[in-house]
C-alpha cells in the first residue's frame, strides 16, 4: 500500500499515472480530492522548459468552463514544478473505445457525437478566450485533442484536460519543433508535420480525427511507428466513416471528411460551425437523445470499476483523516468558526451598551426640557421612573 505524503498544503494519497514528462497524483486538500501533476525533476531543473512550463500555465490557469478541468494552483516544490488540477471521478475516453473494442461493441453514434460536442464548446470557450485584466486575446490552440485527453465523469460529464502544451500568442516561445514538446503524433494535424503556423481548426482537425475512430472502431493515422503515424498525417488520406460503419449518414460523411481536409482553409471556418453541424444531425437523428444518456453508458460500461472506485477513496479518507496534517487544519477550521461566534458576541454586547448609552443621553435631556416647563419635581419623577424603574 502506497505511503500517504505531506506536499506543502496537500496530501498526496496515491500514485495513478506516470508519462514521460509528469507523475500524476490523487491527493486531498482539507475534503476535497484532486489532482497534482507533478513535472519530473530533470524538466523541472530545464531553465528553458521551466519558463515555458510557467509560460504556458498562466495562461490557462484562469480558463473556467464546464468542459474543461480547472487549474486549481501551480508553483514549484522540492525542486519540482507542479500544477494541482480539478479531479475528474471518471475514466479517459481511451478507455472508454478501448472497453468497447474489448467487448466487440459499436461505440454508440449518438454518445460519440454528444461527447463530441461538448468537447467543442470546451475548445471554442478557448479559442475565443479574453484575458479579463488586459483585455486581450491570448488565442489558445490546445494542441493535443485526443482520447487521453478527453475525461468523462460517471455522472456524464465531459472535460477537457492537459493544456500543457497549449500555445498562444503570448507565449515566450513562438515556435516549437516536432519532438521539443510531446503529442500524440496519431491526432496531429498535417500544418504540424510540414512545420506550418498552427490556428485553431488545428483542434477541430485533432478532433474530428477522434470522432472519425470512435464512429469506425478503426485507427486513422496510426502505424507501427511514430514516423509512418507522422507520415500517414501528412498524407492525410480518409475514408469516409460510412465506409466501415453503415450507421453514419452521407451528412455526418461530408462534415467528417470537411473538418478532417488537408488544407485547413477547406475546414469548417471555427469549431462552432463544426459543433453546430453535428449538434443539427444529432437532433436530427436522435429526437430522443438526452445528455444524461451519457451518464447510463458510462455505468453501464464501467460498473465493477465505479464500485471499486469508491471503496478505494473511502479507504484513501480513513486514512488521510489520520494525518496530523488534516487533524491540525480542522482544528484550525473549528478555532475559526469559534472566533467568529466570540466577535458576533462582543459586536453584540458593544451594540446593546451603545444603545442604553444613547437612550439614556436623550432622556436626559429630555427631562431638562420639561423641567423647564413644568417644574424640579416633574425631573426628579422621571428621572427615578427611567433610571431605577420606580
Amino acid at each position: 500500500m502506497e505511503q500517504i505524503q505531506e506536499f506543502g498544503k496537500y496530501l498526496l494519497l496515491d500514485h495513478i499515472a506516470d508519462g514521460g514528462m509528469a507523475t500524476i497524483h490523487r491527493a486531498r486538500f482539507l475534503n476535497k480530492i484532486i489532482i497534482i501533476k507533478m513535472i519530473k525533476k530533470n524538466f523541472s531543473e530545464d531553465s528553458n522548459y521551466k519558463s515555458m512550463f510557467i509560460d504556458e500555465i498562466k495562461n490557462t490557469f484562469t480558463l473556467m468552463h464546464p468542459n474543461i478541468a480547472q487549474i486549481f494552483d501551480y508553483g514549484e516544490r522540492n525542486k519540482k514544478l507542479y500544477c494541482a488540477m480539478e479531479f475528474v471521478d471518471g475514466k479517459n475516453l481511451k478507455e472508454y473505445f478501448d472497453k468497447c473494442q474489448a467487448s466487440a461493441m459499436d461505440f454508440p453514434l449518438d454518445i460519440a457525437l454528444h461527447i463530441v460536442i461538448e468537447v467543442c464548446a470546451g475548445l471554442s470557450y478557448t479559442h475565443q478566450f479574453i484575458d479579463k485584466f488586459t483585455g486581450e486575446k491570448p488565442n489558445m490552440i490546445h494542441r493535443d485533442i485526443s482520447p487521453n485527453n478527453i475525461m468523462i465523469s460517471h455522472d456524464g460529464s465531459v472535460k477537457i484536460i492537459d493544456f500543457g502544451i497549449a500555445k498562444a500568442k503570448t507565449n515566450v516561445q513562438s515556435t516549437t519543433q516536432v519532438g521539443t514538446i510531446k503529442c500524440n503524433t496519431a491526432y496531429a494535424g498535417p500544418e504540424y508535420v510540414n512545420g506550418d503556423k498552427l490556428d485553431h481548426r488545428y483542434d477541430q482537425f485533432s478532433l474530428a480525427v477522434v470522432l472519425w475512430e470512435l464512429l469506425t472502431g478503426k485507427r486513422l493515422f496510426a502505424a507501427e511507428d511514430a514516423i509512418l503515424t507522422l507520415k500517414n498525417v501528412q498524407t492525410c488520406e480518409v475514408d469516409a466513416p460510412s465506409k466501415f460503419n453503415k450507421q453514419v449518414t452521407e451528412e455526418l460523411d461530408r462534415i467528417l471528411l470537411k473538418a478532417l481536409s488537408k488544407d485547413p482553409n477547406q475546414r469548417f471556418k471555427n469549431i462552432e460551425q463544426f459543433s453546430r453541424a453535428l449538434t443539427k444531425e444529432l437532433n436530427r437523428l436522435y429526437l430522443g437523445f438526452n445528455p444524461t444518456d451519457l451518464k447510463y453508458f458510462a455505468n453501464y460500461l464501467f460498473k465493477e470499476e465505479i464500485k471499486k472506485d469508491h471503496e478505494r477513496y473511502g479507504e484513501l479518507f480513513t486514512q488521510s483523516n489520520q494525518f496530523k496534517f488534516i487533524q491540525e487544519t480542522k482544528s484550525h477550521d473549528v478555532k475559526a468558526i469559534n472566533n467568529n461566534n466570540e466577535n458576533s458576541k462582543h459586536q453584540s454586547f458593544k451594540l446593546t451598551t451603545k444603545i442604553k448609552k444613547l437612550k439614556l443621553f436623550y432622556m436626559l435631556g429630555f427631562s431638562l426640557l420639561l423641567g423647564f416647563i413644568i417644574g424640579e419635581q416633574f425631573i426628579k419623577r422621571v428621572l427615578r421612573s427611567w433610571l431605577f424603574g420606580e
